[in-house]
């Protein structure tokens, strides 16, 4: 059986865990946005989207309690799973990766034209 892992997700401003069963982001645990002083400061939320049409979240004071309650949800989630829902959402991964692969190629080729355009305009005849 493949373990749970969590990578630090490097994009969110604050401190967020990604959490993975295999390649299959399953969840994630994180500082909660926005929310008052005096209130739990974590959250976890338990299963993903498309495949798995339960899941399960909550507040958590600390980030030890946040993990705690994430794995009692997916040890409850995780017999309810197929393969074929596994599947469904690497599909779907490897879909948006070719999609931002592709809008990255572009946009990179809109920058290089864009900067060729600009030193086109610069220049000036003598």
């Amino acid at each position: 059986m493949t373990g749970l892992t969590r990578r630090r997700d490097r994009e969110s401003v604050r401190e967020k865990w990604d959490i993975f069963h295999g390649d299959v982001r399953v969840g994630s645990i994180g500082r909660r946005a926005g929310v008052p002083n005096h209130v739990d400061q974590w959250e976890w939320k338990c299963g993903f989207y498309p495949g798995c049409d339960r899941s399960a979240s909550g507040p958590a004071v600390t980030f030890d309690q946040a993990r705690a309650a994430f794995e009692a949800a997916w040890h409850a989630l995780l017999p309810t799973l197929t393969e074929a829902d596994f599947q469904v959402l690497a599909r779907s991964a490897r879909l948006d990766r070719a999609q931002t692969g592709d809008v990255g190629a572009r946009r990179k080729a809109a920058f290089s034209t864009a900067i060729v355009a600009d030193a086109l305009s610069l220049r000036r005849d003598l």
